[in-house]
């Protein structure tokens, strides 16, 4: 059963009008399918075909992240508190040299009057998200020669990186962009109370995965398992798991 969605799509003659959350609750939603989709490739041991996945988990959780940026504060300059920024964010938005670096650096100072936390906790996990990223999107070839007694092979490519690659990582990617959306929540003003509410607004807080890889489930009335918060603690962002009865779910060996 999937989740319904709180965002709002109009249908028009020509064009396709939707709620500023639509674009960002669908594209968590393709990144919670692969996430399970990579859960059941560990289940089956096939590790090329959750390799393949795990990389475009680690691809789409950043592009996540861009697009909510992309429309959180397209949103958030309308508002009298923000109106400040809406110059510079809305000429950036149109801009076709503003790229992602600049947008978490540069739009929470403008906006709030703070940076995000970069070089630490949820911020400087998605700083490691965007490297691997990265390597991923624009990988080329290292043109090596490997060498062994009696042969040479010339023109070999380093992917380390992509090899690396596990159910553990696409798990952490989408972990990684909901802990970033919250520290930019955090910034606002938003209370560790009220995170998973902002959370279901923008991105459906609805799916979750589990720390033993083979066990991933998206969220519905029929779980058993239930995502808990606790607001005191200032690692917030680590969610904990409570189960509410022994019944097992479907990729849980």
């Amino acid at each position: 059963m999937q989740p319904k969605s709180l965002a709002l799509v109009l249908m028009l003659t020509d064009r396709i009008l939707s709620s500023p959350n639509h674009m960002v609750w669908e594209l968590f939603q393709a990144l919670r399918r692969l996430c399970v989709r990579v859960a059941e490739s560990h289940v089956a041991q096939d590790d090329s075909a959750l390799r393949q996945d795990a990389a475009l988990c680690v691809i789409l959780a950043v592009q996540c992240v861009e697009v909510f940026f992309n429309v959180y504060f397209r949103v958030l300059i309308t508002e009298p508190a923000y109106a400040h920024a809406a110059e510079k964010i809305s000429a950036d938005l149109t801009s076709t040299q503003c790229g992602l670096d600049r947008k978490i650096k540069e739009w929470p100072l403008l906006v709030f009057g703070q940076k995000l936390p970069l070089g630490e906790g949820a911020g400087q996990q998605f700083i490691t998200l965007k490297n691997i990223r990265h390597k991923l999107m624009h990988f080329t070839s290292t043109h090596e020669t490997l060498s062994i007694p009696g042969i040479a092979i010339h023109g070999m490519a380093d992917t380390s990186a992509y090899h690396s690659l596990s159910a553990k990582s696409a798990i952490e990617a989408l972990n990684t962009a909901e802990g970033f959306l919250c520290e930019v929540f955090k910034l606002r003003g938003i209370s560790s109370e009220d995170l998973p509410h902002a959370l279901l607004i923008w991105q459906q807080f609805s799916g979750h995965f589990f720390k033993r890889l083979h066990v991933a489930s998206i969220h519905s009335p029929l779980d058993s398992y239930s995502r808990c918060w606790s607001a005191a603690a200032p690692d917030y962002k680590i969610p904990r798991y409570t189960r509410r009865s022994p019944a097992s779910l479907p990729l849980a060996s």
